[in-house]
């Protein structure tokens, strides 16, 4: 099963092979041809939909561009019974409130945002929503944001899953990939110890704390959590 497939993929993790490419070149169609990192206008909501419009099925991806980098495997996954709608916005956790004041500046643009998929949410009524998104913003250089970045995050949170819920939709809560050091120079380590060198991040408590918390008040909410660290 799933299950089984995941613990034997991380179970030896296996030295990166050089030849493969990252960077922009890396970068999914969905990110690079389709322009599906912000979807904010009626345009790219039909550009950024993937699969027949005529699908039993509808799955919607919310959050920041971060949440796009899952949208291929989703496709995979999902085949063409399932109508697969990105709605992200770059820089733009799908949150409120206090959970946006690192980036102060976009708190208007992305509060704006969440609560537009919220509306197209009631009007169209998709099965599921998975949000995703990035905010790591915790640790070093982010030490005026205190210790409750996670809860701050998750509290905004919870307000769209409770009401994406009451709609009657499931939501998925589908945390991102961890920061990680320059992938371009994991890329090119060539034996174990160079992997270990290069390749290795330090996780800390406080990304634990994030998303341990996240993940609490998530669920608390109403939503369905995924736990992904460990997939990493």
């Amino acid at each position: 099963d799933l299950s089984a497939v995941i613990a034997e993929a991380i179970a030896e993790p296996s030295v990166p092979d050089g030849r493969l490419i990252s960077g922009a070149e890396a970068r999914s169609e969905e990110w690079e041809l389709d322009d599906c990192v912000s979807v904010a206008s009626d345009e790219a909501l039909e550009r950024c939909a993937y699969g027949s419009a005529d699908a039993d099925r509808e799955v919607w991806l919310v959050g920041d561009s971060q949440a796009v980098t899952w949208a291929p495997g989703f496709r995979e996954a999902l085949g063409d019974d399932t109508r697969l709608q990105l709605l992200g916005l770059s820089m733009c956790p799908f949150t409120s409130g206090a959970g946006l004041d690192s980036i102060e500046h976009y708190r208007e643009t992305c509060e704006g945002h969440n609560n537009w998929v919220v509306d197209l949410a009631a009007e169209g009524r998709p099965d599921v929503v998975v949000i995703s998104y990035g905010a790591w913003w915790v640790g070093d250089g982010y030490e005026h944001l205190g210790d409750d970045v996670g809860m701050d995050l998750g509290r905004g949170s919870s307000e769209y899953v409770r009401a994406l819920t009451e709609l009657g939709i499931q939501v998925v809560w589908l945390d991102s990939v961890p920061p990680t050091r320059d992938l371009d120079e994991c890329m090119e380590a060539s034996t174990s110890s160079e992997a270990g060198r290069y390749c290795e991040t330090p996780f800390g408590a406080e990304r634990q704390q994030r998303v341990d918390e996240l993940a609490e008040v998530m669920g608390e909410s109403g939503a369905t959590v995924v736990p992904t660290t460990a997939w990493f």
